[in-house]
């Protein structure tokens, strides 16, 4: 049996969340997001080469493509 990976974040999502946690969130994959990251659309901090993204960042930026 397989040992299966699944990101189970919308019931509680934790206020920092890693680039995979952060495209589940979005519903969009890692490589859309992190092209929207290169282009300054998200906010991220860096720790190293991890890329942290705040929920709150992610709620906004979501509320700035609303028409």
């Amino acid at each position: 049996m397989k040992n299966q990976h699944t990101v189970c974040i919308r019931s509680a999502p934790p206020r920092v969340l890693n680039v995979k946690e952060a495209s589940a969130y979005l519903s969009i994959s890692e490589r859309k997001l992190r092209e929207e990251i290169a282009l300054g659309n998200i906010k991220v901090a860096r720790l190293g080469r991890r890329i942290l993204l705040r929920l709150s960042d992610l709620d906004e930026f979501v509320a700035s493509l609303t028409v």
